[in-house]
């Protein structure tokens, strides 16, 4: 039995800025299990969109709206205030609404949440209880407010730089990697909703922000690091690299980045080209090659003290998680602490443990370690999670099965998300990655 899909009516209304007659296809039921691309709209904005031809006016049009989602058992009805409409008629409107939705269904689908659909008095808040259904917490939903708040404040301040400045000295910490790939993806959303101006306003934002913030600043040194770095063989290139640096601050980051190849069979080359240049007279060449051979031992040394130090308080960490009677919780509480070293030193552990057939040590363990996963996880974007998903499943067939099983998910922001992180994959040296990124990213494009 074929299930005909719930469509849009037409609705005659006046473009609120030329005052044009324009029509619009107005959705009243959104029904995700059937037409899944509609929840991306809705979440995004860009439901029940008007057009005006005249002046290009673009907005969303308010009306009345019946969300379902038969997978979480969701029912959600939203009428707006603007309507006026008195008690009596929003019971008799809801009422419609559901029927047309229950007629629509196969009987066994035709369950008892149906029967009493969840009201929501403002659209933000329909928002929400869906994001929630879904399993974003109302932590990450208010995290997500104030970025876009933040965001607001920063744009209202362009062209204004001691206020701009003043505001980035204040919420510094917060302008990291999520907040970059939040901006970039609302730019774009704008773009396409064509709002250019703002687009522009926020990609103007980006770039000054990049120059301004910590984040952005440490960004753009590593990936500077990166490059210098690029092509790199012998322990004689390297040594050439690192002698054309001058500024500490930049070295110590070439020096963090090839710390495993300034080993003893680096420094044994570097001393020999330095008695070599003393042997044949060239004095200058000789006393640079001894200069940065001093620098070079200098930070390696200043370097392994502090990742000593930081291997120490990290195993010191592992033990009390290990020792909780709750790990989940206890990676939680101590969530400010876990860190690459960290998770360098499980992951030591656990190849020991799993060694020495030490059951019980690894299946605690892994327990730890998929809590922290699942707390990392939880603090990416949802796009960020979900390209994560799909450089972890099998190329082509694996990928494309995801990709067509999550259409929903499969939107314009995604596509920019990859593309964005496949250039800073790129710039981290990661190329195969990347590589295979903007393969998956080929498949994503033909079903948007």
């Amino acid at each position: 039995m074929s299930i005909p899909l719930l469509t849009p009516h037409p609705v005659r209304v006046q473009c609120p800025n030329c005052g044009l007659p324009i029509t619009v296809k107005l959705h009243t039921i959104v029904d995700v299990g059937r037409q899944p691309e509609l929840k991306i709209q809705l979440l995004e904005g860009r439901l029940n969109m008007a057009v005006c031809p005249a002046c290009q006016y673009r907005g969303a049009m308010f009306g009345p709206l019946l969300y379902h989602d038969a997978d979480r058992e969701f029912l959600g009805a939203f009428l707006p205030q603007q309507l006026g409409m008195g008690e009596a008629e929003r019971q008799r409107i809801i009422g419609e609404m559901t029927n047309t939705l229950m007629n629509s269904l196969p009987p066994q689908q035709r369950k008892g949440y149906l029967f009493q659909p969840k009201q929501f008095l403002t659209l933000a808040s329909l928002l929400d209880a869906i994001l929630m259904a879904d399993g974003v917490t109302a932590e990450q939903l208010e995290a997500h407010r104030a970025r876009v708040r933040l965001i607001q404040r920063l744009l209202d301040a362009l062209g204004q730089d001691d206020v701009l400045q003043a505001i980035v000295k204040e919420h510094d910490e917060e302008l990291d990697y999520g907040f970059f790939m939040l901006l970039s993806s609302l730019a774009q959303e704008a773009k396409e909703n064509g709002q250019e101006i703002r687009a522009r306003q926020m990609l103007a934002l980006r770039d000054r922000l990049l120059d301004m913030t910590s984040w952005g600043q440490k960004a753009g040194l590593e990936r500077l690091v990166v490059e210098k770095l690029g092509g790199v063989s012998t322990p004689e290139e390297l040594a050439d690299r690192l002698a054309e640096v001058e500024d500490d601050e930049e070295l110590e980051f070439l020096v963090r980045l090839a710390r495993p190849a300034l080993d003893y069979e680096f420094f044994q080359a570097l001393t020999e080209r330095m008695e070599a240049a003393a042997r044949d007279g060239q004095k200058q060449e000789a006393r640079r090659l001894r200069t940065l051979r001093s620098r070079l031992l200098s930070l390696t040394e200043k370097l392994d003290k502090e990742l000593e130090r930081e291997v120490e308080q990290a195993t010191r960490l592992l033990r009390k998680l290990l020792e909780s009677e709750d790990p989940r919780a206890a990676v939680r509480e101590h969530s400010e602490r876990i860190d690459d070293v960290l998770l360098s030193v499980l992951s030591f552990n656990l190849r020991e443990a799993q060694r020495v057939g030490a059951t019980a040590a690894v299946e605690r363990l892994r327990t730890i370690w998929q809590a922290i996963m699942e707390m990392i996880e939880e603090s990416m974007p949802p796009e960020v999670r979900f390209i994560n998903r799909l450089l972890e499943a099998e190329f082509p067939q694996g990928t494309q099965a995801m990709l067509e099983g999550n259409r929903a998910q499969v939107t314009s922001s995604l596509l920019e998300a990859m593309q964005v992180i496949a250039e800073d994959l790129e710039q981290q040296g990661q190329a195969a990655v990347a590589r295979r990124l903007r393969d998956i990213r080929g498949q994503a494009v033909l079903m948007v």
